[in-house]
């Protein structure tokens, strides 16, 4: 089958979305327009400092290379510092008020965070939210992202002196995220397992050259799987799922576009190109978390490790419980094909990779239709169902997650907070993130009637309503009232191309 799979304008799209930055230093700056007139003028000068994709694709790919011959070591003295900036409604009404208003036909965007609180179940009144509340909501936040904190300190300084002159704007707010090479733990969030493990692969062309795609397909092409996963369990997702102006996946087809899809959601062209990005700043409780975990393994007799799985889906070491039953198994969780190659209602056949990837065979592996093994409210079958329901339904609901912890962790400085600074990137806020969170994450009866919400993110807006997470293979729920996540400040944000950075926020 041959599929017209279209030339993303890699040098117009900025760096974070599509690829991520996945630095081991992020800061986040929230800003206030005072000015708007010197504000468009400060942001026009920071435009050549905005990292596009193709700069943050042509150093990732020299990074891996470079990794493959140090065998799995970092290349030292190889570094880059890059920037991306997004907006919220209140900022484009701001700098172009005219223009802002296609966004109202936007209803999460232009409502925001802080008023869709009710409908995402947030728990802490947004009045006393750190970031994004009714007397702190930014206009737009600066990404700075590097792989030396001393880089970061650099930049950061810089664009803060900046500010002194003319800038028309206030820095409201600051986040610092860091990963956990404190503990040894890259990659790992702060109740201790690896994230951002499973992401979706993206369909499109770098370039007009014959097979150069944005995300490498690494399945072999005589295996009928390879038209639908870029890798084991990384399904190909058209770009208009994340990007605006591009085909969006189809509902019905897991290989075809959306032949009707509104690329641009109806918002102007000059909006091509950008993507929808979602913050939220959710403070983790771990000492809660451990206990729970240690007295509730006691009363359903399990181990607390088992039961920590049973609640994320994964072990610590990310392998899967549908490849690991009994214990962890960090050989698996370190593989990044088969740690998801994996199905939940169907089993999954071996498969074979292309000569890039040595030609390796990752083995096939049951499903778990009932439950027994990941259960149905666990944590990464509730926000990634797979083949649960509808696979192609499921597909048009997939983000990219761009998140990082902030805070020491526990084992350092168990008295100080800690948690995840989490961010999605999408074509549409209300159709995916907000889908996700109201639907899956918070909804007792999704995957299954009576099997719990999610009880990593999933959340009830009224204090002293418990959480019910069912454990099929003891047939018995496990109840508990605290969440050990808090939602503590987020917003909602537009993230231009660079081109519209040019040539219509700033004139």
């Amino acid at each position: 089958m041959t599929l017209n799979e279209p030339i993303i304008e890699i040098n117009d799209i900025q760096g974070n979305s599509l690829a991520g930055f996945n630095k081991d230093f992020q800061d986040l700056l929230f800003f206030k327009i005072t000015q708007p007139d010197t504000a468009k003028k400060w942001i026009r000068d920071l435009v050549p400092q905005i990292s596009s994709l193709n700069e943050v694709l042509r150093f990732n790919n020299l990074f891996k290379s470079l990794r493959v011959r140090l065998n799995g070591e970092d290349p030292p003295g190889l570094a880059a510092t890059w920037v991306n900036v997004a907006f919220t409604f209140e900022g484009l009404k701001k700098l172009i008020p005219e223009e802002a208003e296609h966004f109202k036909k936007d209803e999460a965007f232009s409502q925001g965070m802080a008023a869709r609180s009710k409908v995402l179940g947030d728990r802490l009144d947004h009045q006393n939210w750190v970031i994004g509340g009714p007397t702190n909501l930014p206009d737009f936040l600066l990404i700075v992202a590097s792989d030396k904190e001393d880089l970061l300190n650099q930049r950061i300084s810089s664009i803060k002196e900046s500010l002194k002159v003319n800038g028309g704007l206030e820095l409201i707010h600051e986040e610092n995220g860091r990963t956990r090479k404190d503990t040894n733990k890259p990659g790992h969030e702060h109740f201790g397992y690896k994230d951002g493990i499973s992401q979706p692969g993206i369909r499109g062309l770098k370039s007009d050259k014959q097979e150069d795609f944005l995300t490498a397909r690494l399945i072999d092409p005589n295996d009928e799987r390879a038209q639908k996963f870029s890798k084991p369990g990384a399904p190909l997702i058209w770009p208009g799922q994340f990007v605006l102006g591009y085909q969006k996946q189809n509902k019905e087809d897991l290989v075809q576009p959306d032949p009707d899809s509104d690329t641009l959601a109806g918002l102007p062209d000059w909006a091509r190109n950008g993507s929808f990005l979602v913050f939220r700043r959710l403070q983790q409780d771990v000492a809660a978390f451990n206990k729970f975990i240690e007295n509730m393994a006691a009363e359903v007799g399990m181990n607390s490790d088992l039961l920590g799985a049973k609640l994320i889906g994964r072990w610590k070491s990310g392998a899967p419980l549908i490849r690991a039953k009994e214990e962890d198994n960090p050989p698996i969780g370190n593989d990044e094909f088969t740690s998801n190659h994996f199905s939940y209602v169907n089993s999954e056949p071996a498969i074979k990779l292309t000569q890039a990837v040595g030609n390796q065979e990752i083995p096939g592996v049951e499903g778990d239709s009932e439950g027994k093994i990941c259960p149905f409210a666990a944590h990464v079958r509730k926000l990634n169902p797979r083949d649960v329901r509808s696979a192609e339904f499921n597909r048009t609901k997939m983000l990219l997650r761009r998140g990082i912890p902030y805070g020491k962790s526990f084992e350092l400085a168990p008295d100080e907070e800690r948690g995840l600074l989490f961010m999605t990137y999408q074509a549409s806020i209300k159709d995916q993130f907000e889908f996700m969170q109201q639907f899956w994450a918070n909804d007792f009866n999704f995957p299954a009637d009576g099997d719990g919400e999610d009880p990593i993110v999933g959340q009830k807006d009224n204090d002293g309503e418990k959480h019910t997470f069912k454990l099929p293979e003891k047939d018995k729920n496990i109840n508990f009232m605290q969440e050990w996540v808090t939602m503590t400040g987020g917003a909602y944000f537009f993230q231009p191309s660079i081109k519209a950075l040019t040539d219509v926020l700033t004139v």
